[in-house]
């Protein structure tokens, strides 16, 4: 992250749906890495978005079980 203050990364199957919210909040700036459990989801393509000050980056992955 570019600067400290509010962050929020989601995550979105193939039809848009929300299916996590594993980060919302204050974060500081500088790499983070983040666990996300997908045991509860089929595998396939998902998307993940994260949103922090004026930027959003959308990226798709693939979840392998």
């Amino acid at each position: 992250l570019d600067h400290s203050g509010q962050a929020r990364l989601r995550i979105f199957n193939m039809l848009g749906n929300l299916v996590a919210e594993p980060v919302n909040g204050y974060t500081k700036f500088g790499h983070h890495t983040v666990r996300f459990d997908g045991s509860h989801l089929p595998t396939g393509i998902y998307f993940y978005e994260l949103q922090s000050g004026q930027n959003t980056n959308l990226r798709k992955m693939l979840l392998v079980k």
